[in-house]
């Protein structure tokens, strides 16, 4: 990753805004810099979350699309592109896990194991769509004999994750088809990590160390 041209006061003070949840066109003017170069810089982080953070890249799914069609045939009925994401419960926190892999995509995803989530959010898109909206997603519960089935709090545990990243990415909209996967990671190092102090110290190190 390129370093930044930013002066590290300037990277100081967006790194704090992004951990408060600030939006580019915010950060932008308490920053004092172009709101692009507050999306370029924000997105810069997302990647090195993806990249280097404590939970790096995505789990893949074991689980075969036509299972999971077979358990919700309606997905199998829409004409268009199907964008799937599994969500999963492992040791207490929420992961995110690819359903399959696109090659039309124009990212390499990293990917660090294997697992059968418990849940799928899943939208249906015209291939020739730029931008993907949250709320286009609907969340679709799994249930395979290999894994045991989620209680009641891991259940909820899921549906509060979906709807805070629902919250989280409407307010970022639009937002282009190959950044959307930053985004959703950006959304589970979030959950997983909800202190303020937590979240600081560790952007902060991975910026001084990939980025100033």
């Amino acid at each position: 990753m390129q370093k930044s041209r930013l002066h590290w006061d300037k990277q100081n003070r967006l790194i704090k805004l992004f951990v408060a949840n600030t939006t580019p066109q915010t950060a932008a003017v308490l920053a004092e810099v172009q709101a692009a170069t507050a999306a370029l810089y924000f997105n810069k982080l997302r990647h090195l979350i993806y990249q280097y953070g404590a939970e790096p890249g995505f789990l893949e799914s074991n689980a075969h699309i036509t299972e999971i069609l077979r358990q919700h045939p309606a997905l199998a009925t829409f004409h268009g592109h199907l964008v799937g994401f599994g969500l999963t419960i492992k040791q207490g926190k929420v992961l995110l896990t690819l359903c399959q892999h696109r090659s039309g995509t124009h990212w390499v995803p990293l990917i660090r194991g294997k697992i059968i989530p418990h849940g799928l959010v899943a939208a249906i898109f015209d291939g020739k769509q730029r931008n993907w909206n949250a709320e286009s997603f609907q969340y679709y519960p799994l249930n395979f004999s290999e894994v045991p089935p989620l209680d009641s709090t891991g259940t909820e545990k899921l549906a509060v994750f979906w709807q805070s990243a629902i919250h989280h990415l409407n307010r970022l909209q639009p937002i282009h088809k190959e950044h959307f996967y930053l985004h959703l990671k950006e959304c589970e190092w979030r959950f997983n990590y909800p202190s303020t102090t937590q979240q600081w110290q560790e952007i902060h190190r991975l910026a001084q160390r990939h980025l100033a």
